[in-house]
């Protein structure tokens, strides 16, 4: 019993590991968010769209939009120097193209620094490097990500050959801030800018080279800010984006960013960081939960501090000179610290949904959901509980009342007990919390869409359903992506589809209708999930209603 206890630990762990968080200590309530930067109230929008606010201090600085070409549409020269992109039928591929200095020798752990740019075309055809991070990980067994190298802050653009003034779609990847890569082939955006959009993937500084959190790194910062350096990275990039994305034919007035896992907690940090303003227009969170909660500093220092003792930089004065000498592979060889996203009240300080609730984000449409079973991808090779090693395990999480609790998850309604602890772990983590922040925003004045994810392909290779991270390869179409599975079928071909229409209508207009369903915005009053399957429909309640009891119990804000 106490393997499977251990075991499960770890799983949720995982699950809530660095940001967006359901329980545990250490962790900034919204309630307790004092002293936050805010975004200012929301005014009508007035025209010409204002200039974005300045962001701390040091990042990029604000540069003069460069103005479209035509003359050749494979080579652009952007604000850093020329470049030399591929075809790729309809659509033009750009990979892997510097937007900042390069993060090494005295870069490492600094905020993102302008890059020194180039004359001569620089030839940008083949994915990039991963940014550093382990090998080892939960998804290394179905995703093949590139090779790594510090050097590695670069996006790529995937946009029409007669590309003009098009919606822009900047992604950020996901594995938890330790793992991923925005060059991964499940990332390709051939497919999804042929909808008539200009794809953005973007590379960002991962575990402790993007979120380590220090008392020496505070004060060697001009602003106070720490931590959070990944979040910098991708401010930086939608920086490029407002500067340089009309060359290739987007829209810089036009940009919602949307990611998935760590890129949907990332979303949620945009949503909330005073140097993200004006950046973006529209936001779509995958699985991100419901942009509650970061770690506060005690904890977030108290993990960087033995994390420099892992990589035995405890002895020195300096311990930021002596983790600068020490090799990627060492910083990368220990444990991460469970490095996310920290309230550190200068980049982050106010959750999303504490701004939601404020009516502070009432300019920012928002579009967010879950799967039906991410818990399961979290789960493989677990052991079934007990009942009673099932009631310790739901204690251990901090609930209190486990009979009430588990009453929600009838055992009569369920196969095994890891399948019932499955479900309170999607609902504590992704589902309700989701629900939460869209019905927040449409309540307040704003306007928030809800989805549920629930199709199982009949070609899954894994058997795990409408898991954590499965309707990715359906959103870029994209099936070669994960190793196992061989190409779509019919039934797969529409599914993505529709995921496909959605979410370019979403960024188009700010609302995600199609042809095939009518969206409308998730309410208190006029509850509404759009639930994608087999069959699509809009439905008033998910979850068998249990994150309305969740919500009652104190367990989902």
């Amino acid at each position: 019993m106490r393997t499977y206890r251990l075991a499960t630990l770890i799983v949720v762990v995982g699950l809530l590991a660095g940001a967006c968080s359901a329980d545990g200590d250490g962790n900034v309530d919204i309630a307790d968010a004092a002293d936050a930067v805010t975004r200012p109230d929301p005014t009508p929008a007035p025209e010409p769209t204002p200039e974005p606010t300045p962001a701390p201090e040091p990042t990029l600085e604000p540069t003069p939009a460069l103005e479209p070409t035509v003359a050749d549409p494979l080579s652009v020269d952007t604000l850093l120097g020329p470049v030399i992109g591929t075809a790729e039928g309809a659509i033009r591929a750009f990979r892997a193209i510097p937007y900042v200095a390069a993060p090494t020798g005295e870069n490492r752990f600094r905020p993102p620094q302008p890059h020194p740019g180039w004359s001569t075309p620089l030839a940008v055809t083949d994915p990039g490097f991963s940014c550093p991070q382990p090998t080892d990980g939960l998804t290394s067994a179905f995703l093949v990500t590139p090779p790594s190298n510090e050097d590695c802050l670069t996006l790529s653009v995937f946009a029409p050959n007669d590309a003009a003034g098009l919606p822009v779609m900047v992604w950020f990847h996901g594995g938890g801030f330790t793992t991923g890569s925005a060059h991964q082939a499940l990332y390709e955006g051939v497919d999804l800018a042929a909808e008539g959009v200009v794809v953005v993937t973007v590379n960002y500084r991962l575990g402790a080279l993007g979120f380590l959190t220090t008392e020496q790194l505070r004060a060697e910062s001009d602003d106070g800010s720490v931590g959070n350096l990944g979040i910098a990275d991708q401010t930086a990039s939608l920086e490029w984006v407002r500067d340089n994305v009309a060359v290739f034919g987007g829209d810089p007035d036009n940009v919602t960013i949307f990611g998935e896992s760590a890129g949907g907690f990332s979303v949620c940090a945009h949503l909330a960081a005073p140097a993200s303003v004006g950046l973006f227009h529209r936001a779509i969170i995958q699985s991100g939960g419901g942009c509650t909660r970061y770690a506060d500093l005690p904890t977030a220092f108290a993990n960087g501090a033995g994390y420099i003792e892992q990589v035995d930089c405890d002895h020195v004065d300096d311990t930021t000179a002596c983790l600068r000498s020490r090799t990627v592979d060492q910083l990368t060889a220990v444990d991460d610290g469970g490095f996310g996203l920290v309230a550190d009240g200068v980049r982050l300080a106010e959750p999303a949904l504490a701004l939601a609730q404020a009516g502070r984000l009432n300019d920012i449409e928002v579009l967010g959901g879950s799967n039906l079973y991410e818990a399961r991808l979290f789960t493989i090779g677990s052991p079934e509980p007990s009942d009673d090693g099932l009631a310790e395990v739901v204690g251990d999480l901090g609930i209190v009342d486990v009979d009430g609790v588990l009453a929600l998850y009838p055992p009569d309604e369920y196969d095994t007990n890891l399948a019932r602890f499955q479900d309170l772990s999607t609902d504590l983590t992704f589902a309700c919390p989701a629900l939460t922040l869209a019905t927040t925003l449409t309540d307040v004045g704003g306007t928030g869409y809800s989805y549920e994810f629930d199709y199982a392909s009949a070609n899954d290779p894994f058997g795990l359903g409408a898991t954590h991270g499965a309707e990715l390869p359906f959103l870029f179409s994209t099936p070669d992506g994960i190793i196992g599975i061989t190409g779509f079928d019919d039934d797969d071909k529409a599914i993505s589809d529709l995921l496909q229409a959605s979410w370019v209508a979403f960024a188009s207009t700010g609302d995600p209708s199609t042809a095939v369903v009518d969206w409308a915005p998730n309410s208190t009053a006029e509850p509404g999930i759009v639930v994608i399957d087999s069959e699509v429909a809009p439905v008033a309640e998910i979850r068998g209603g249990r994150c309305r009891a969740l919500r009652e119990l104190g367990l989902v804000s």
